[in-house]
């Protein structure tokens, strides 16, 4: 799956993926010291393109998992940010 970026404000965006199944919206807050990302999505076939994208707007990694549930469709793709604490 393809998602897109859409910038909401100076280091917060969103990505979405429309054509999913399920549409699948997840958050990214970009501070001085890693990218923050809320909720990982249903599945990590869901995000895949998620990490390639976040490349391209911060070299920093990911180091902060937020979320705003415990359901499926908000941690299911956590397994592509190994190493990212949990909230």
């Amino acid at each position: 799956m393809t998602g897109s970026l859409l910038l909401l404000a100076p280091g917060v965006y969103t990505w979405t993926d429309d054509a999913a199944p399920d549409p699948t919206n997840v958050g990214i807050v970009l501070a001085a010291d890693g990218v923050t990302v809320v909720d990982s999505g249903p599945a990590p076939s869901t995000i895949a393109s998620l990490p390639g994208e976040l490349a391209a707007i911060s070299e920093l990694p990911v180091r902060r998992l937020a979320y705003t549930g415990s359901h499926i469709d908000q941690v299911g793709g956590s397994q592509l940010f190994p190493l990212a604490a949990v909230y």
